[in-house]
């Protein structure tokens, strides 16, 4: 959970959400569903959507009171500019209001295949999370789940409306009595009819056999369609640093979650948190470790958050703008999914076996996404960092997979906002064996001897004066007389004594130059 999350939530609840009262017990609001064919489902430990593939979220999260200035009616062009692919927005409530006043929000994203999660924010503890307050008893209770009642009736038709227990709840007097609390929002939704997807809050300390410590595992045994809801921050490690010791971390939080099981078996894990800040004033020593760790962790997430009024933790900057490395690395994970938002291709594909080695060239892959390697040896999706990557001395295009090669030979191939294998292969995926890099200003002529570049990959050019890479055509070029290897980079010269640099599968500058690269 997040420390001290959300400090600012007393005072500002009332200019996010302070329209719409609270549901009355004998006066139900009911709105008119959107119809969408399809639900979703857990099996085997993975959230199924409608289309019967697994399901991973990649999405944010977002006051209530901010719904109308990310979607104005049906046009979510703010957003979904900002975040295309998103598919879940995990909507923080700060009150009960009328289930019409989310209608629009609503309508606009599911009929898009987006889902949206409704989970009540409040706690009574001064903020909306770190496990401060009570767990509800009373009146407190009774409005809270007839509110969900209220919420669950509304959409039950909607397959893509899911629904959240209490955020990051406390413990006080229990965890039992904790548990006992999230049963009966589970059952003030199912009582409804609604067998929407429920997830439900897991709170989880240090160490990761703390998670659910003290929850009445029976109370779960009976649950169908429900998802953990699991946070993650910095504080979680100590703050470590250390990229692998994260990874870990989060793996063993999720295997200590998953040991208390529902009526489908192994609980699936959402990620419902994430960021560089705990507390949201500070960035953590570890907040982009966290934030690779998350997004190469294998489960679905949404991030904390899209504009949080806090100095740190945001998406954006408030005005309509990603601009942070946490905001860009977030919007390259959402892009790089298969949400349902579809964004115009940025450039045309690079042929197969395109390479680029150094700064500055950009690799296109078949999506229109633009690839580049920065001089620090990292690897950058559309400007943003694809990942967790370093070291990196080339980017590949194989068969419709990115690959990069790092410098110690070992390659990882980009699927899913990751790459993997996690500890890399050696098996080269381009053809042609692996080659020493030849001493700079090489030259070769038609016909006779290869030479190899920084990254192994062999070049010549053959009797009818074209250049290969690795045996296959690189790019387009005739008539070439010398290939030379200078500085790291691969040059041509044809027969009318022009000279051409190679870059991300092709030669430029477009005309030549007829200045030799060479000493």
């Amino acid at each position: 959970m997040k420390l001290d999350h959300l400090i600012l939530a007393t005072t500002m609840a009332a200019a996010l959400c302070g329209c719409g009262g609270r549901v009355e017990n004998n006066k139900p609001i009911t709105v008119a569903p959107t119809q969408i064919g399809g639900s979703f489902s857990v099996r085997n430990g993975q959230i199924i959507g409608p289309d019967g593939n697994s399901f991973q979220a990649r999405g944010l999260n977002l006051y209530d009171g901010q719904m109308s200035s990310v979607c104005s009616g049906a046009d979510c062009t703010p957003l979904l500019t900002l975040f295309p692919k998103l598919n879940m927005v995990r909507l923080a409530c700060f009150s009960y209001q009328d289930p019409s006043a989310y209608q629009g929000f609503v309508d606009a994203l599911t009929s898009r295949g987006i889902v949206v999660e409704l989970e009540d924010h409040t706690n009574n503890g001064g903020n909306a999370g770190g496990g401060a307050g009570t767990v509800y008893t009373g009146q407190l209770l009774t409005d809270e789940l007839n509110w969900y009642s209220a919420i669950a009736r509304a959409y039950a038709n909607n397959p893509y409306v899911w629904f959240g227990t209490d955020n990051e709840p406390s413990e006080n007097p229990s965890a039992a009595a904790l548990s006992t609390w999230q049963k009966q929002t589970y059952d003030a939704i199912r009582n409804t009819g609604n067998q929407n997807i429920v997830m439900v809050e897991m709170n989880c300390g240090s160490d990761p056999n703390s998670c659910g410590a003290g929850y009445t595992r029976s109370l779960y045994s009976g649950m169908v369609n429900m998802v953990w809801d699991m946070h993650y921050y910095g504080w979680l490690t100590n703050f470590a640093v250390d990229q692998n010791t994260v990874n870990h971390d989060i793996a063993a939080h999720a295997a200590s979650t998953q040991q208390i099981t529902s009526a489908d078996g192994t609980v699936p894990i959402l990620i419902g948190e994430y960021g560089n800040s705990t507390n949201g004033s500070d960035l953590d020593a570890n907040g982009m470790q966290v934030v690779y760790g998350v997004e190469q962790s294998g489960f679905g997430s949404t991030a904390w958050h899209f504009w949080s009024y806090a100095q740190q933790d945001n998406l954006t900057d408030g005005n309509g703008n990603v601009t942070s490395p946490y905001g860009t690395t977030v919007a390259a994970f959402i892009a790089a999914g298969s949400g349902p938002v579809q964004p115009s291709p940025g450039c045309a594909a690079s042929p197969n076996h395109s390479v680029v080695t150094t700064t500055g060239p950009t690799l296109c892959d078949g999506s229109g996404n633009a690839w580049a390697l920065t001089s620090g040896g990292t690897v950058t999706l559309n400007g943003a960092a694809a990942g967790y990557s370093a070291n990196v001395i080339e980017i590949a295009s194989v068969d419709g997979a990115l690959w990069q090669q790092n410098a110690d030979r070992m390659w990882w191939r980009w699927s899913g906002g990751s790459w993997t294998p996690t500890a890399g292969t050696s098996t080269r995926p381009l053809p042609g064996a692996d080659c020493s890099a030849s001493p700079s200003a090489t030259v070769v002529t038609p016909g006779g001897s290869t030479l190899c570049d920084g990254a192994g990959n062999g070049w010549a050019v053959t009797s009818g004066g074209v250049v290969t890479i690795n045996g296959e055509p690189a790019g387009y070029s005739a008539g070439v007389i010398a290939l030379a290897y200078v500085g790291g980079a691969i040059w041509q010269e044809n027969a009318s004594k022009l000279w051409w640099q190679y870059s991300a599968g092709g030669w430029s500058p477009t005309n030549g130059t007829s200045t030799s690269p060479l000493p």
